[in-house]
């Protein structure tokens, strides 16, 4: 579509009317360069705000995963109670074996020498850098759309700066003169 330079005026009272002022396509303007709509794009678009979180949780996963390397310690008791018994039963001439106490403490500490859980913190890194490699594709994407569109709208702009210069001047004349020859009455 072509936009022309309009003005309307519209009476709704004595004082008071509206005044609307339509730009044409090849007088507006994109303010910035395509690195800063990247940036804005960043922020703004729900792709890229989509990636935020998956991002930020495997930061954080992998984190998790190098401090699972050493598993829980545990601490261990107990106590138990002995009853007494006969030291060899249908011996008349054993001794019987009194009751006792015995209690156990432990503690268990896992060495990482065998499982360092590194396959689960190798598998956080990969799911990481899949998501870095997205948001750099992504980005990649992104800027060559917004090139493609800006160089577009260079052109679409030209084309309609060139067609106002050829076409719209004359026909305001044109419109001009009548509009004269009406009000004058000739």
């Amino acid at each position: 579509p072509i936009c022309f330079p309009v003005t309307i005026e519209l009476m709704l009272k004595e004082s008071e009317e509206i005044k609307v002022q339509v730009k044409f396509m090849s007088d507006v303007e994109v303010t910035g360069t395509p690195p800063e709509l990247l940036e804005k794009a960043k922020s703004q678009r729900p792709d890229f705000v989509g990636l935020r979180l998956p991002k930020d949780q495997l930061e954080n996963d992998v984190e998790l995963q190098k401090k699972r390397i050493f598993d829980d310690v545990q601490l261990q008791g107990g106590l138990g109670r002995q009853s007494s018994v006969g030291a060899r039963p249908g011996d008349p001439g054993s001794n019987n074996l009194p009751g006792a106490w015995s209690w156990l403490v432990g503690v268990t500490v896992p060495i990482p020498v065998f499982d360092r859980n590194q396959g689960n913190i190798l598998s956080s890194k990969i799911r990481q850098n899949q998501i870095a490699l997205r948001e750099k594709q992504l980005s990649v994407d992104t800027l060559n759309e917004l090139d493609s569109t800006l160089q577009r709208l260079r052109i679409i702009s030209a084309k309609l700066k060139s067609y106002k210069q050829r076409h719209l001047d004359s026909a305001q004349t044109v419109r001009d003169s009548a509009l004269s020859h009406i009000v004058t009455g000739k």
